[in-house]
């Protein structure tokens, strides 16, 4: 089963209000989104994880900059052809820009370009951290909405088995 985004993207600009962003995550939840689990890369995230829990939102911290599992299993998502992401003219930029520190063992954006803009990564390393949650999670039939539970058991078997796949071809 391909792992498929369809998500509602949207891009802050400092200085960020943590609390829209939040209101925005139960208003979605009251409208009849399934959300599973929210993350936050742990920059000022407390009250964050605190209010999602609040509501019934499982919600933790996710860095992708502490390990550079999350982005290889995202290049063998996205190169296995198991996503399906909306067209996203900065995250396009951000995945074209990114670079590998040899010496740090991880992914990162450039620090600045020629024409003095500064480069960023923010959206890929949402991407990146969705996409690990997605692989790692340990969902069983039951934990599947109610309207995608009927059709579930063939998809499933096949999810799990694709993550195995991912994660072995990782080692």
């Amino acid at each position: 089963m391909p792992i498929t985004f369809k998500d509602i993207k949207h891009r802050a600009r400092p200085p960020v209000d943590f609390n829209k962003i939040e209101d925005f995550i139960i208003w979605l939840k009251n409208n009849g989104f399934w959300i599973r689990r929210v993350t936050f890369d742990g920059w000022q995230s407390a009250g964050s994880i605190q209010a999602m829990k609040t509501f019934g939102i499982s919600a933790g911290v996710r860095s992708v900059e502490k390990s550079i599992i999350p982005y290889r299993i995202l290049s063998s998502v996205m190169g296995g052809r198991k996503m399906s992401i909306p067209p996203h003219n900065y995250l396009q930029l951000e995945l074209g820009e990114l670079v590998y520190k040899t010496g740090e063992d991880k992914v990162d954006h450039p620090a600045a370009f020629a024409d003095g803009r500064r480069g960023t990564n923010d959206i890929a390393d949402a991407l990146a951290g969705a996409t690990y949650e997605c692989i790692i999670d340990r969902l069983t039939p039951s934990d599947l909405p109610a309207d995608s539970a009927a059709d579930h058991s063939t998809r499933y078997d096949q999810y799990l088995e694709d993550a195995k796949n991912a994660a072995r071809n990782l080692k």
